[in-house]
């Protein structure tokens, strides 16, 4: 991953009295947001404006924290030293994304609004002002989760380059689709990740990976259930106990899922049979393979090293 810096330079003439229009680099633009305070030879100023378009900056004020209002040239350097925004600069922040040598992708915010007309509904029909709420809180939560399940899935990804455009993220069928930036989806098996490669994989004889993953599947095992753990502190810390009975049966189901995993591969192990039937099933002849299932087993098998 890439680390974007707060610091830059200039590339225009500032006035000493100039407080708008103040030309700064665009490698340096990339980190600057509402709020960052800037020290420049010594004058400190706090930006108030990002012009990405035309690379400009606007600020409250010159020489604002007791210093001196100067003249700068284009080169000079500054450094960001602090943070100073209020509550109603708080919807004009700007994030900063980082690249990657792996595969880029970007970050966008997901609003969700509350509807509190509807507060006074749920009050009239008996609950406490508390009580409605934690209702309303929580139905937008769960609007909020699934529209990030729908974007992790069908996203697509988009560059914002102006105030006009907006960042969009890829989800994971543009992500394994992707063979222009990211190449071919290629394993250990004769090339390019075919379904004809997939039998002749599920085919083979298992026995030999088959520890391998087992190793894998109790460390999702326990990896999930310390996820469920630390998710109940911070429910409880944080919420009432109603509401959590939902998060419970979805993480609940993959607890106990992950541990049907453990028990399948501890039983294979013992059977000394040669398949596993689950990837043995998938190759009978004729059978039709669904990519994304088969997609999954390769991943794994990749991530532990067996292929």
């Amino acid at each position: 991953r890439t680390k974007t810096s707060r610091d830059g330079t200039i590339d225009a003439n500032w006035d000493d009295d100039d407080t708008t229009g103040l030309g700064v680099s665009d490698d340096s633009l990339k980190g600057l947001t509402i709020g960052h305070v800037l020290d420049i030879g010594g004058e400190v100023v706090i930006v108030a404006s990002v012009d990405r378009d035309n690379g400009q900056i606007g600020v409250l004020a010159r020489g604002d924290a007791g210093t001196t209002a100067a003249a700068h040239v284009s080169g000079d350097a500054f450094k960001v030293i602090g943070f100073a925004g209020n509550d109603t600069d708080l919807k004009n922040v700007t994030g900063v994304t980082e690249a990657t040598t792996k595969w880029t992708n970007y970050v966008q915010t997901v609003f969700e609004v509350i509807d509190w007309t509807k507060h006074g509904e749920l009050t009239r029909k008996g609950l406490s002002p508390a009580q409605a709420t934690q209702v309303l809180v929580q139905e937008a939560e769960i609007r909020v989760a699934e529209m990030l399940s729908r974007m992790a899935i069908w996203g697509l990804k988009k560059q914002a380059t102006n105030g006009s455009t907006r960042y969009m993220s890829a989800g994971l069928l543009q992500q394994l689709g992707d063979t222009t930036n990211r190449g071919a989806r290629k394993y250990n098996v004769n090339g390019v990740l075919t379904e004809a490669a997939f039998k002749a994989v599920a085919k083979k004889d298992h026995r030999k990976d088959a520890p391998a993953l087992l190793k894998l599947a109790k460390a999702y095992e326990k990896n999930i259930s310390d996820f469920y753990g630390e998710f109940w502190k911070m429910w409880h810390e944080h919420n009432k106990p109603f509401g959590l009975e939902s998060i419970q049966i979805r993480l609940g189901g993959q607890v106990i899922r992950a541990g049907e995993l453990v028990i399948r591969l501890e039983n294979f192990i013992a059977s000394g049979d040669k398949v596993i039937p689950e990837l043995a099933e998938l190759a009978n002849a004729g059978k039709e393979v669904n990519l994304h299932r088969w997609q999954g087993f390769l991943d794994i098998a990749k991530a532990t090293g067996i292929f």
